[in-house]
């Protein structure tokens, strides 16, 4: 029997926490309940915090809950096998997007790539001290969700890590602040997971012509600017359609590269061309990396500037091997 200890969350319930198998044991049978066409498991991150990071925890958890979600379809009546499969858009998928407007909705996880049967799992954890609180959310294609809260010993967890190492807190903190509509994923979802070795791609679109601005912090602390870049020096993109980069229009790929951790694409949407405003190093005939103080004063670089409506958006790369 485990040993149970009482939690107050942040929304003044009480909340049990208990060992890891019996926690996810619990989800997974309150989850299912709301599911009963679950055919495929799309698994979306359970990221640390508000921070869009995957951890050691995020992994271990996500996978005792993928066997468990296993188990407990095989133990029904019907005998019935489900698929688990991370959220990603397959090339035909991906072809037949671009260049037509989406709304926001459409671009969620849970819209990406969907199937007949196919629920979408995410969440979010928060290490409170001796407990761990996990949120968790079962979504069906076109939004319909199941909710499910609750909380892990940590002590339980034994090594495992739970926060991650890096902070892209400055890089984020203004994410959606400007009037410029910009939506920005990947063809692996919203603060995705890739393999070293796997191609990104970049799912974008504005509710304006917009001169586009996109920068890759590498965790070694380099910053690339990717786009414009020496394959597309043209900024301007037209807005109220999809646009994927790279794609049939720019001839170039995005191929992540080992080692595993965390990286952050971040781009800033512009309604005029600034190219005259920034410093020399913006403009380059070759990828090379910008200066190393531009790690902190990017984002108020361009925030600084005059007569400028703009906004920006961010996504976690979270690389694996």
């Amino acid at each position: 029997m485990p040993r149970r200890l009482p939690w107050r969350s942040e929304y003044g319930r009480n909340l049990d926490a208990r060992m890891k198998d019996s926690v996810v044991q619990d989800a997974v049978r309150k989850l299912a309940k709301g599911a009963g066409e679950l055919r495929i498991l799309r698994l979306g991150g359970i990221r640390y915090e508000a921070s869009g990071e995957l951890t050691e925890f995020s992994f271990y958890l996500e996978d005792g809950l993928s066997v468990a979600f296993k188990t407990h379809y095989a133990n029904t009546l019907s005998g019935r096998k489900i698929r688990v499969e991370r959220v990603e858009l397959s090339t035909d998928q991906l072809n037949a997007m671009r260049s037509i407007e989406l709304s926001e909705k459409d671009l969620r996880d849970e819209n990406l790539g969907a199937k007949d049967g196919a629920y979408t799992l995410t969440g979010t954890y928060w290490v409170q001290g001796t407990v761990i609180e996990v949120h968790l959310s079962l979504t069906a294609p076109g939004g319909g969700s199941i909710g499910w809260k609750g909380s892990v010993l940590a002590s339980d967890i034994g090594d495992v890590v739970m926060r991650p190492k890096g902070d892209f807190g400055v890089w984020r903190r203004k994410d959606g602040m400007g009037p410029v509509k910009i939506t920005l994923t990947t063809d692996n979802g919203r603060d995705p997971v890739y393999r070293a070795g796997e191609k990104m791609n970049l799912l974008i679109q504005t509710d304006r012509d917009v001169w586009l601005h996109c920068y890759y912090l590498q965790q070694n602390g380099k910053i690339f600017q990717i786009f414009p870049n020496p394959f597309q020096k043209e900024a301007k993109i037209e807005g109220g359609r999809l646009h994927t980069i790279p794609g049939q229009r720019y001839p170039f790929e995005f191929n992540i590269v080992p080692p595993a951790g965390k990286e952050l694409v971040k781009c800033f949407a512009l309604s005029s061309d600034v190219a005259g405003q920034l410093p020399p190093e913006f403009t380059q005939d070759e990828f090379a990396p910008l200066p190393p103080a531009m790690k902190r004063e990017l984002p108020n670089l361009f925030r600084a500037l005059v007569g400028v409506a703009m906004n920006e958006a961010s996504t976690v790369i979270n690389v694996v091997e």
